[in-house]
């Protein structure tokens, strides 16, 4: 049985000090394992360090060596412990909501759909040197997968897609498409009225990732999205036919073409009023049509 103790008369006033105080409070206590108990046969109470969250701030010539660490970290964090848990997410059809908040949102958009919310979430994953350094990644992912973009009619690889990556603060939706191509991603690209769909696998997870442009540019998307979503969308959103042009050449419609694509997408589901805006569409030439389709898409 223990006996309680009377530290009193080995006090002194240094130690009751506000800096004395702080000091002896940095430690957290924890309990010790059931092991530990039995071996010990006694259920002290022990303290250890208190771990520090780290802050992200803006890197500079001094941090490097520590973002090069944390791009380490992030890297391991991605192989080992991402995987398991966002692949079982992923295999349960959990659809889950995101909203990157940094100032290149598109490729963290693609960032979470490649190796998940986790990996996102890391301490200073986000951070400028770590983007960086994942951007400078994804640049040798596309140059060793030349011919998946050839396959997907993917051009101008060193003019376009690797200067986004190096060189600009915000890569585009050319840029996006085609690192999911490389990495073998599912998803729907949204933008306006129209819809880029990259499916590789049917049965493997479709994601969706949208632009809205007002009142200013901003990034959203969702993991796993569900077959009626993917069949809501491909209803009712304009296909989108290529990565650099949204329509096909004017030569490439007919006239009635034209007009129930400005239909749907101009004026929306409404038949009430479509009925009336049909008639008056119907006055306007082919060429006003497929301005009046470009204007709104």
């Amino acid at each position: 049985m223990l006996t309680q103790l009377n530290y009193n008369h080995v006090l002194q006033d240094y130690m009751l000090t506000g800096k004395c105080l702080i000091k002896s409070t940095k430690n957290k206590l924890r309990e010790l394992s059931s092991e530990k108990k039995q071996k010990n046969n006694l259920n002290f109470i022990v303290a250890e360090p208190a771990t520090e969250k780290v802050i992200t701030t803006t890197a500079n010539a001094s941090d490097s060596a520590s973002s090069a660490s944390v791009s380490a970290n992030v890297s391991a964090n991605v192989s080992a412990n991402v995987s398991a848990s966002d692949s079982a997410n992923e295999k349960m059809n959990e659809s889950i909501l995101f909203y990157p908040e940094e100032k290149d949102a598109l490729f963290w958009c693609y960032f979470i759909l490649k190796n998940g919310l986790s990996a996102y979430e890391y301490p200073n994953a986000t951070s400028f040197v770590n983007e960086k350094t994942e951007k400078f990644k994804c640049v040798q992912l596309l140059r060793d997968n030349k011919s998946a973009l050839k396959t997907n009619k993917i051009k101008n690889l060193k003019e376009d897609i690797e200067d986004d990556l190096a060189n600009k603060e915000r890569i585009g939706m050319k840029t996006f498409i085609a690192m999911c191509i490389v990495s073998k991603i599912n998803v729907l690209y949204i933008h306006n009225r129209k819809c880029f769909e990259l499916i590789h696998d049917e049965n493997e997870p479709i994601h969706l990732v949208q632009c809205n442009t007002k009142p200013y540019l901003k990034y959203w998307g969702q993991l796993n999205i569900d077959k009626a979503q993917v069949e809501l969308y491909r209803n009712t959103l304009f296909k989108w036919e290529s990565v650099d042009k949204p329509l096909k050449a004017i030569g490439s419609y007919k006239s009635d073409e034209l007009l129930e694509l400005c239909i749907r997408l101009v004026f929306g589901d409404d038949s009430t009023t479509n009925a009336l805006n049909k008639q008056n569409l119907k006055k306007k030439t082919k060429k006003e049509l497929y301005e009046l389709l470009i204007q709104n898409l």
